[in-house]
């Protein structure tokens, strides 16, 4: 519900180009052995923790080390990375003089780089000085203080890629050893978002990848047992805004009893477009609760067939009371669906609260994309009407009348100049052209007369889910703007399966702010 400004993905993505082009070579896990690489490629063994049990956790979850400002002359320090580049400038685009393996000792000068920075490395952000060392055969040169360290002290983690990765609580895994049984693109509006299923000995691993370009991006991963009980969940998220980056990350073990979550966050300098490579993990202290919830329900035939929505039970254990915003709505004067207006929410379901994630928001630049179609109804000689391309049912319109008539509005709404007539092609040989024509004028002229008012604003459509449901919320913002009240908003709850079966749907009406 929020609205955005968001760049083109050409421009993000050129932007991205240019800033990796210029840190790149230094500070990035090149695929190649170029001796300039300011990290190692080396990949550690993969040990035997893919069932999140029995291998140590990684370095980086014992305490952290303290800050290399606070580092003294001739102190010793340590690289914790292989082939680490000594250069002549404290920064990335200093010519390298020397590299040193894993373990070499270094002599700290004294001299310390004004600034700050912050550079990526294996996944994990540092904030640290660029350091005046000496080499043991008497070469000085910088290196950047997050790739160093003091004796004794634990620092730094394995290489993170796609397919190999080392998470603290959750595990070690290795996906060249899995197989890959199901990807699903999930993409809607400024979302891109792709889930993909692994199954190894009886366990399947969940993996969604989520974009939401540069207001942020997430990881989340799913260990499960074969019937989809629910073992451990991670999430992995960078949100950014003009004036706030953060990096957050959870790890719910279910294992254990009670059930145990430890958490994370990391303030970042710099918006993530603008460093050397995207974080995959928060570099910070962990703290640790108990959970009182219980994971999903194991999915039968990973199908949901029914869905009651009842009255939210006390509080919604995944929502982010801190982030200061909410959604809650109700159905009559019971309260059935909250979030936070970010990446969680949670509704009543079956007898009991159901946890949902974030899925898209964006709802204008979903609307945007339809209004591009040539046609946007089709007649066909058998079978439904077709809008955009789809039967109308899988837009989510339900109980509203005469629904064809707000989606067409919607869209046109979304336009930057409504038209003077909506594209049809008639395929059929009947006479309901008439009506659909009849329809689409109907659409014209109450669009035009709501904009020509001032009245532009079009439906909200927030998409949730879980491994059972896809939950949507379709509002309309009802404020009198200038009144001094709260956001008020109208519309319609709906619950839907995976394979897009309406479960349910309820009329609701709420407040959302911040």
């Amino acid at each position: 519900m929020k609205p955005a400004f968001t760049l083109s993905n050409s421009f993000r993505s050129v932007i991205t180009f240019l800033v990796v082009l210029l840190l790149f070579p230094s500070c990035g896990e090149s695929p190649s052995n170029d001796s300039k690489s300011d990290i190692s490629t080396k990949t550690a063994a993969p040990g035997s923790d893919e069932s999140g049990g029995s291998a140590p956790e990684p370095a980086n979850d014992a305490p952290l080390p303290e800050s290399m400002a606070t580092l003294t002359q001739n102190e010793k320090v340590y690289a914790w990375v292989d082939r680490l580049n000594i250069r002549s400038s404290p920064n990335t685009s200093g010519k390298v003089i020397a590299n040193v393996t894993e373990q070499e000792a270094l002599e700290f000068t004294g001299e310390k780089s004004k600034e700050i920075e912050e550079i990526v490395l294996r996944g994990v952000v540092y904030d640290e000085p660029w350091l005046m060392v000496k080499t043991k055969d008497g070469k000085e040169g910088w290196v950047f203080g997050g790739a160093v360290k003091r004796s004794g002290e634990t620092k730094g983690n394995d290489p993170i890629s796609d397919n190999q990765f080392f998470y603290p609580h959750f595990g070690r895994f290795d996906l060249s050893t899995w197989k890959e049984v199901s990807t699903t693109d999930e993409s809607g509006g400024d979302y891109t978002g792709t889930t993909k299923m692994y199954e190894k000995g009886g366990r399947l691993l969940q993996v969604v990848i989520g974009d939401t370009g540069e207001y942020g991006y997430s990881r989340r991963y799913k260990l499960m047992e074969a019937n989809k009980k629910l073992l451990k969940e991670r999430v992995f998220s960078v949100n950014a805004d003009a004036d706030f980056r953060e990096a957050t990350e959870s790890v719910k073990v279910y294992t254990t009893n009670p059930p145990i979550e430890y958490k994370r966050s990391q303030k970042l300098e710099l918006h993530h477009l603008r460093l050397n490579s995207l974080p995959m993990m928060v570099n910070g202290a962990w703290s640790e609760s108990e959970l009182d919830e219980v994971p999903s329900t194991p999915l039968s035939e990973n199908e949901a067939t029914t869905a009651s929505i009842g009255t939210i039970d006390g509080s919604c254990k995944n929502l982010d009371a801190d982030s200061g915003c909410s959604c809650d709505f109700k159905s009559g004067n019971e309260y059935v669906y909250h979030s936070d207006m970010d990446q969680n929410a949670c509704v009543h379901l079956n007898g009991s609260n159901v946890s949902l994630k974030l899925v898209s928001s964006d709802y204008r630049a979903v609307l945007k994309k339809l209004s591009k179609s040539n046609p946007w109804i089709t007649l066909q000689k058998k079978g439904p009407m077709l809008y955009f391309g789809k039967p109308f049912d899988e837009y989510g319109y339900e109980n509203q009348y005469p629904e064809e008539l707000e989606l067409l509005i919607d869209v046109l709404l979304s336009m930057d100049k409504i038209p003077n007539e909506i594209p049809i092609q008639n395929n059929s040989e009947g006479m309901a052209i008439r009506e659909v024509r009849d329809l689409a004028n109907d659409a014209i002229r109450i669009a035009k007369d709501r904009k020509k008012k001032g009245e532009t604003t079009i439906s909200n459509w927030d998409h949730y889910a879980n491994e059972a449901f896809d939950v949507y919320t379709r509002t309309t913002n009802k404020t009198n703007f200038g009144s001094g009240e709260a956001d008020t908003y109208e519309g319609y709850l709906l619950i839907k399966s995976k394979s897009g079966k309406l479960l349910a749907s309820q009329k609701i009406k709420g407040t959302c702010g911040c």
